[in-house]
């Protein structure tokens, strides 16, 4: 169900600051109707940090969408191309402004401190390409606990970054990697100055992030990590996620990606373990 915005008041949501101290963009891509879009923009106007603005971006401007806009002071940008995830988000990049930029996912929630600590992570070092942390996950019903999948994230992170925050090493990526993908996509900071040109695939329907980290690992530049869950994704039957693990899109897709770093016998070993965290994405 569409959420009213003409029935409620965003006099809660924090002032946006002056557009020069702008330095992160926090771009909604919005599809269609979300019931949970609200929840997000909310989140994100309530950041702690005075240098983020949030935008909309959209390849499928509904009534819904544009009244979300205009309900929160948020402008609304429309994408000339014909809708799809990879071409929706890099829309999303080629509309940012700032130096930084974080494409969020529109049933997400992010927590206040989000944009100023990975802000603070992004200038640790002038040559980091991206930030990544971590996050927990709710449904309807709220927090719920640690799933499988969300603890085999979490170990890989682990493994990959151990007590330290910056990488940089080929090795070390791969290594992240090789075994799954753990990274929150809705959590990652881009910095647009290191890769201007760096755009999604559009081979990809449900693995286009875990193959985006593929081809930033080759940059040369650092990946900073934050482990601090300032990111709650939701976890709900009509998620792009869901619908991809319902027609074995997300098998196929995690597949050809494990085929990027193990011969085939080892990847096929692999992935009947992966496999078993799918579960892990239903709703409950």
């Amino acid at each position: 169900m569409s959420r009213d915005f003409t029935s409620t008041s965003p006099s809660h949501v924090r002032a946006a600051p002056a557009p020069d101290h702008f330095q992160h963009d926090l771009i909604v891509s919005a599809y269609k109707e979300s019931p949970f879009l609200a929840e997000c923009i909310e989140s994100l106007l309530n950041q702690d940090s005075p240098r983020s603005r949030v935008l909309i971006c959209t390849s499928t401007p509904t009534a819904h969408i544009l009244d979300a806009g205009r309900h929160y002071g948020v402008p609304v940008l429309v994408s000339p191309r014909p809708s799809g995830i990879a071409s929706d988000w890099n829309f999303a990049l080629e509309s940012a402004e700032s130096d930084f930029v974080t494409i969020c996912h529109q049933d997400d929630v992010y927590l206040p401190d989000y944009s100023k600590s990975m802000l603070a992570a992004m200038e640790r070092s002038p040559d980091v390409l991206i930030g990544i942390c971590g996050n927990t996950e709710h449904t309807a019903s709220g927090p719920r606990e640690i799933q499988l999948n969300l603890r085999i994230k979490r170990y890989l992170l682990r493994r990959a970054f151990g007590s330290t925050v910056i990488q940089d090493t080929s090795r070390v990526r791969r290594r992240l990697l090789s075994l799954g993908n753990p990274v929150c996509c809705p959590g990652v900071i881009f910095n647009r100055r290191l890769i201007p040109d760096f755009r999604f695939s559009s081979d990809f329907k449900s693995n286009l992030d875990w193959d985006a980290w593929d081809r930033i690992s080759t940059y040369r530049g650092k990946i900073t990590y934050l482990a601090a869950p300032f990111v709650s994704h939701r976890v709900h039957e009509g998620s792009e996620t869901s619908a991809a693990i319902a027609d074995n899109t997300r098998l196929r897709e995690d597949y050809a990606m494990f085929r990027r770093y193990w011969p085939d016998p080892v990847c096929r070993l692999i992935l009947s373990f992966y496999r078993r965290s799918y579960v892990g994405n239903q709703a409950a």
